[in-house]
């Protein structure tokens, strides 16, 4: 049995993110669910948070609050590791 972690590559996401001091981040024309997992990271105007939850293409939840800064309009997602196990 092998276990191998391998980083996946980070990338921008679609659409643009305005974060309010809110755990609920809503974006615009953005693609939540078939461009970020729960647990990948996400890099809001300079700040990584968590994502715990997806509501939508453009509501999802973050584990710790965004606080209120400028309109970014290249939010960027660190995918969480993938795993992959080998049974021999």
């Amino acid at each position: 049995l092998y276990i191998k972690l391998t980083d996946g590559a980070t990338f921008t996401l679609t659409g643009s993110i305005d974060p309010i001091a809110d755990a609920t981040i809503t974006g615009v024309n953005t693609l939540f669910l078939s461009e970020i997992s729960v647990g990948d990271d996400i890099v809001v105007s300079s700040e990584t948070r968590t994502v715990a939850s997806i509501a939508s293409d453009t509501e999802l939840e973050v584990t710790v609050a965004t606080t209120n800064t400028a309109n970014d309009t290249s939010p960027d997602c660190n995918p969480t590791a993938l795993v992959d196990v080998i049974i021999q």
